[in-house]
């Protein structure tokens, strides 16, 4: 395994996209607690169904 192919945070289990507002789902607030999400704690890009369609997703944490 390559370890640059995916990152930590890429590894890290995130709540269902279905389950989260639209703001955690578009990375501009975290997905754990709705604080506003710093651009540099990226959880990597995920394929999740969102209101019946598949949708890319970024999500993104507050605090390491």
């Amino acid at each position: 395994m390559n370890l640059d192919f995916v990152s930590a945070g890429a590894m890290l289990p995130v709540p269902k996209a279905a389950s989260l507002t639209r703001d955690q789902v578009d990375g501009k607030t975290c997905v754990w607690c709705r604080g506003p999400a710093d651009e540099r704690i990226d959880l990597g890009p995920r394929i999740s169904p969102v209101a019946g369609t598949l949708k890319r997703w970024q999500p993104r944490a507050c605090q390491p």
